[in-house]
């Protein structure tokens, strides 16, 4: 198949958050983020989200958690997590909804979006769910098992 017929047929994820209206909700489904919208982030934001994640990721490698017990992963793991959300300034977090929010609409403006993220979206929950869509971009229950897939294959060693 040719590339460009091949780009048109490739699925983009989306993970759906619940936007409170005036006439009740909806939901609108965001389309993960790409490496192209990564590097638009970076130009405007000036946040470079993949020198972010390697060195967050550094103190998650094998060597790292080696000889912990599941809980000091666990534990370990959730200290990640958090780092990485402090390191989400509001500037970075509008402009990963922004650059989502352009691929259902390239007209939308910042701030329409940071009207949709701030009054709209009301459950924590869906919006730091969203969050962990755009920096991993995976869902959050495939994360949950993450740590859980690495130990299964440390057991068959």
């Amino acid at each position: 198949m040719e590339p460009r017929k091949l780009a048109a047929e490739v699925v983009t994820p989306k993970i759906g958050v619940t936007i409170k209206t005036k006439n009740g909700q909806e939901k609108l489904f965001l389309p993960q983020l790409t490496v192209g919208d990564w590097k638009e982030i970076k130009r405007t934001a000036g946040t470079d989200m993949w020198e972010m994640l390697l060195t967050l990721s550094s103190g998650l490698d094998e060597e790292a958690l080696r000889g912990k017990s599941k809980k000091e992963r666990a534990e370990i793991q959730k200290k990640a997590g958090m780092e990485m959300f402090e390191k989400l300034s509001h500037e970075l977090q509008l402009a990963m909804f922004t650059q989502s929010l352009k691929h259902l609409d390239p007209e939308i403006t910042e701030e329409e979006v940071d009207r949709i993220i701030s009054y709209g979206i009301q459950d924590r929950g869906e919006y730091i769910r969203a969050m962990l869509f755009f920096v991993y971009g995976i869902q959050p229950e495939a994360l949950e098992e993450a740590p859980l897939a690495d130990q299964q294959k440390e057991k068959k060693v």
